[in-house]
């Protein structure tokens, strides 16, 4: 992580310079991956038509839980209409496909 964000600091500081332009980047903020649950994983992958396991760094409260001993996993499904801005989120309905596979898992 270090080395990620000594980079963001260095393109953002030539990108500034080339531009005239200031970034304030702020302090850094990251936490280590969250050990997600081996038998809900193992569920989810027997579900999935097509299973990618990943580890993810982000501040879900799935790693608030599992850190806790409460068995989690969690599921990513491609947003096609972006992911973190309220005016591009999915339905309910069209993220049917993307709950399926949790109702089989416990």
């Amino acid at each position: 992580m270090n080395a990620v964000a000594a980079e963001a600091r260095r393109a953002a500081r030539e990108f500034g310079e080339a531009y005239r332009v200031a970034f304030d980047l702020g302090a850094t903020s990251d936490s280590p991956p969250a050990v997600m649950d081996s038998r809900l994983r193992a569920s989810l992958r027997g579900q999935l038509e097509r299973p990618f396991e990943m580890a993810s760094g982000a501040g879900h409260d799935a790693a608030v839980l599992s850190k806790m001993g409460i068995p989690t996993g969690m599921i990513f499904g491609r947003n096609d209409h972006g992911s973190h801005n309220p005016d591009e989120a999915m339905t309910w309905t069209t993220s049917a496909s993307r709950r399926a596979p949790c109702l089989g898992c416990c």
